[in-house]
């Protein structure tokens, strides 16, 4: 089959990262499966998986530290970050805006308060959670949305 007629590049690039992604992602879902129970095989399989890794790829990097157990890590339990965002909101007596009141949540929790991802994204769930709370929604003088309790 010519390769120009059906389109078929060949793998440009010899260091195998999408193949050794793929297994380290498949090592953690047998990780899992081995931890909840659920599929017989799959020791023999994170074997196999270790197997090819290094010998068939020539991986060197620490695998088991490379792939862990797919177990989500939350933040915040059930309902806590609600209920964090509401007193914030019941102790202050002004208007707070989102990211003000994501830092004094991440202050009371204990998390790092530095710009980085991280922080964006917990903005982003505290504004979700104001959204769905009966707040008013207000403006200040520089323009940016503020939220207080509703009166």
């Amino acid at each position: 089959m010519p390769r120009t007629e059906h389109n078929i590049g060949r793998q440009r690039s010899t260091r195998h990262e999408i193949t050794v992604n793929g297994l380290l992602t498949l090592r953690g879902h047998q990780l899992r499966h081995l931890r909840l129970g659920t599929d017989t095989a799959a020791k023999t399989n994170i074997a196999a998986i270790d197997r090819v890794l290094v010998n068939v790829i020539g991986y060197e990097g620490d695998i088991s530290e490379e792939s862990t157990d797919f177990r989500r890590v939350t933040t915040f339990k059930r309902g806590e970050l609600r209920r964090l965002v509401a007193g914030v909101l019941r102790k202050t007596e002004r208007p707070l805006t989102t990211l003000e009141i994501a830092k004094i949540v991440m202050a009371t929790k204990g998390l790092e308060a530095s710009y980085s991802r991280k922080i964006k994204s917990r903005v982003n769930n505290v504004r979700a959670v104001l959204k769905r709370m009966d707040l008013d929604k207000g403006a200040d003088a520089n323009g940016n949305v503020v939220w207080r309790r509703a009166t």
